[in-house]
C-alpha cells in the first residue's frame, strides 16, 4: 500500500510574486462580491478559482468620467481610484452604479489618484490602495448593531478596504446622509433592493466598458 501523497510546501516566494495579481483579480468584481473581499469574506484560493476570468487587459487604459447626478445634491460620494487601472475598474462600475441610485439628491464625483489635487485628498483619508470611497466627505461612520451586544448598541466603520463594512452598512449611512440633508427623507428603495440594483448597474456598465475597449482594440489593429 503506498503511501498517502504529502501536500506541497507553499513557496513564500512564488506567492509573494503573485500576491499583487491576486490582489489586482480580487476586486475585479461586482458590488457584493468587492465588500466580500474587501472584508475577507472569500479566501485568495476562490478569488484565483471563481473570478479570475473577470480579469482582462482590455480594460486597460479606462477614463475617469465626469461627475454623475445633479450639482446641487446634498449627499456627495467621492470615488477615489486611479485613472485607466484595470485592477480598479471595480470602482469605476461601483460609482456608475451609485451614480443612478437617486441621481436628483446624490452626487458621484470621480477622483483620480494619479492627479496630484486627488491624491492630496486621498491622503487624508487613509483609504489605502489608491481607491475607496467616502460620503459627504467622510470614510468613518457610527451605524447601529443589528444585534445589539449588550451595552454595545452600535459600531463604527470605516469605508477602506478592511474597515469592516457591508452593503447593508453602506445602505444605513447612504439612508442616514440622506435623512440629515432631506428633512428626514431616506432612500425609496429597502437594502436588498440597493444591493440588487447596484448588482444589475455594475454589470451593464462592466460591459459597456468591454464594448468600448473592443472598439478601441479594432481600431488601433485597423490603424497598424
Amino acid at each position: 500500500m503506498s503511501d498517502p501523497a504529502r501536500p506541497k510546501k507553499v513557496n513564500l516566494k512564488q506567492l509573494l510574486i503573485l500576491l499583487p495579481i491576486l490582489l489586482c483579480v480580487a476586486v475585479a468584481v461586482n458590488w457584493t462580491s468587492i465588500v466580500k473581499v474587501a472584508t475577507g469574506e472569500w479566501t485568495l484560493r476562490g478569488v484565483l478559482l471563481g473570478m479570475a476570468s473577470e480579469i482582462t487587459e482590455d480594460l486597460v487604459g479606462w477614463e475617469v468620467p465626469g461627475p454623475a447626478g445633479a450639482e446641487d445634491a446634498k449627499v456627495v460620494i467621492d470615488i477615489f481610484l486611479h485613472g485607466g487601472d484595470p485592477c480598479h475598474a471595480d470602482f469605476l462600475f461601483l460609482g456608475q452604479a451609485l451614480g443612478t441610485v437617486d441621481p436628483d439628491r446624490v452626487r458621484v464625483v470621480f477622483q483620480d489618484t494619479s492627479t496630484e489635487e486627488a491624491g492630496e485628498l486621498f491622503k487624508t483619508m487613509d483609504l489605502g490602495c489608491e481607491q475607496g470611497l467616502a460620503v459627504n466627505g467622510k470614510t468613518e461612520f457610527t451605524i447601529p448593531l443589528a444585534v445589539p451586544e449588550g451595552d454595545r448598541k452600535d459600531k463604527t466603520i470605516f469605508l477602506t478596504k478592511d474597515g469592516g463594512w457591508t452593503p447593508e452598512d453602506f445602505y444605513m449611512v447612504l439612508d442616514n446622509e440622506l435623512k440629515k440633508a432631506y428633512d428626514g427623507k431616506g432612500l425609496d428603495m429597502t437594502s436588498d433592493e440597493m444591493n440588487q440594483h447596484l448588482e444589475e448597474e455594475v454589470g451593464e456598465f462592466r460591459d459597456k466598458e468591454l464594448e468600448l475597449a473592443k472598439a478601441r482594440r479594432e481600431l488601433e489593429e485597423a490603424q497598424e
